[in-house]
């Protein structure tokens, strides 16, 4: 065997065995990947510009990799490079687009103090013991949200109300202490003021604040929390029993995100870059069409807002108009617009211009967007059918990891309206108007379980909360 050759070829004897292999099953949804076209000219252009670019190391270079490696690292890395060919490397190498690739350049070679060291909880705000409340124990919490005592603290208020309608001087140390716990505790449950309370608050009020004893004070600042406050915040809602720390900042292997534009590094400063308020990088901000505008005031969506939602053209084609005067050719195109997270829609649009044509689709198709159901946000209730015209479409609820197995038009639908695990069949006519049509009324066409289990006077319990204490794994 010759050493010589590079890497790549010595493989070359294993390709035969692999080919003819026997045939095995894919267990992705990925669909099996044809055989490789031959490059287009621009592909083979392009690689014909990345190989002028790469040339040998100069000796101003060399002498440079000298002064930083060894001898035998220097060796070695002429020998790596020696053994990739430069057609090799002008036609294969690329950056990476996949999920998991780094989304900035970095050659890794130094240590970033915010992404190899981030500032992460610390372990002991971790609880083994940690579980989610019952439903009796949420019932309870809420009921403090809306200012309603639980059945554990009605004679807690009881007490509590007692000695509130007793003279402040009449009132002992513990009675004392007592309300002063209360008072400092977030998490209890505070009903109004009575009219005693009240008149007592508005005498403590009137009187001089150097004037009142340590036992006064409190009570005032009591009776005024408890009417400014009045019930339990949403801030106190707790959904799990155990450590506060765990639920509110948990420990975690996963870093934070990288800083975003306006938000405050280590160091307090801010990223945001001043800029004047007409400009944008350094260009003037393009004011939004009339079209535009009459789009904000009937969506109530802001210029933002609007930029992100996922639009997609699905259908463009020429349509002619037989009149008087001739044939009048216009343009006409479909498009669909969702969020991404159960809203979806489909407007048209036909004009002399093909911008505006678009436009117009487009448009419609952000004015009428709809809400659809979503089982676990990932897919939908059951299998429902759709017809339009000569097509009759079906499409089928998936498992986790199943993926979007369906035509393009189909695929497209369920990607802007948030939808990760489907199948659909198109049979009869495949007409791609009435195919996009027709699923847009399938996914409309869904039942929510709660409201046929309402028809029927049931009630519908997810046994997976059941099994799992509230889990949903």
């Amino acid at each position: 065997m010759n050493h010589n050759v590079p890497t790549p070829c010595l493989l070359r004897s294993f390709s035969q065995v692999l080919r003819n292999s026997a045939p095995r099953r894919h267990f992705h949804a990925s669909p099996i990947r044809a055989k490789r076209t031959k490059r287009t000219s621009v592909e083979k252009q392009q690689i014909r510009q990345r190989l002028r670019e790469v040339k040998p190391y100069t000796k101003k270079e060399i002498e440079a990799l000298k002064q930083k490696y060894t001898p035998a690292q220097l060796a070695a890395i002429e020998a790596g490079e020696d053994a990739v060919r430069p057609e090799h490397l002008a036609a294969q190498a690329a950056q990476r687009t996949d999920p998991w690739s780094l989304r900035y350049l970095d050659d890794l070679s130094k240590i970033d103090a915010v992404v190899d060291n981030p500032i992460r909880a610390p372990y002991e705000n971790s609880d083994p013991r940690q579980r989610l409340k019952t439903t009796a124990e949420l019932d309870d919490e809420i009921g403090r949200l809306q200012g309603l005592p639980s059945k554990d603290d009605e004679q807690k208020l009881k007490d509590l109300q007692r000695l509130l309608l007793k003279d402040p001087k009449d009132l002992s140390d513990a009675d004392f202490e007592k309300i002063e716990k209360i008072a400092k505790s977030p998490q209890k449950s505070i009903s109004p003021l009575s009219g005693t309370q009240e008149e007592q608050l508005n005498a403590l009020l009137r009187r001089d604040r150097k004037s009142l004893s340590d036992k006064e004070r409190i009570l005032m600042k009591y009776l005024t929390r408890k009417k400014t406050e009045g019930a339990l915040g949403l801030r106190d809602l707790r959904i799990t029993e155990g450590k506060e720390e765990a639920e509110l900042e948990p420990r975690s292997a996963l870093a934070p995100e990288i800083f975003a534009r306006g938000e405050k590094n280590l160091e307090g400063v801010s990223t945001k870059k001043k800029k004047d308020s007409k400009t944008s990088g350094g260009r003037q901000e393009e004011e939004p069409s009339p079209a535009l505008l009459r789009l904000m005031q009937m969506t109530g969506y802001d210029q933002r807002q609007i930029s992100l939602l996922r639009v997609k053209t699905l259908v463009n084609h020429t349509v002619t108009n037989q009149t008087r005067m001739g044939k009048v050719g216009k343009f006409y195109q479909l498009a669909i617009a969702g969020n991404g997270n159960g809203l979806i829609g489909i407007g048209e649009g036909k004009s002399e211009e093909v911008l505006e044509a678009g436009i117009q689709a487009q448009y419609r198709a952000i004015r009428n967007m709809r809400p659809i159901l979503r089982y676990e946000n990932r897919t939908i209730f059951g299998d429902v059918k759709g017809k339009v015209g000569a097509v009759e479409l079906e499409l089928y609820n998936r498992p986790p990891g199943f993926g979007l197995r369906c035509s393009q038009y189909v695929w497209e639908i369920a990607r802007c309206a948030g939808l990760h695990d489907l199948a659909a069949r198109v049979g009869r006519s495949r007409n791609p108007m009435n195919t996009v049509k027709a699923t847009i009324e399938a996914l409309m066409k869904q039942k929510n379980p709660e409201d046929v289990a309402r028809a029927r006077g049931k009630k519908m319990v997810d046994v997976r909360k059941v099994y799992y204490s509230g889990l949903v794994i």
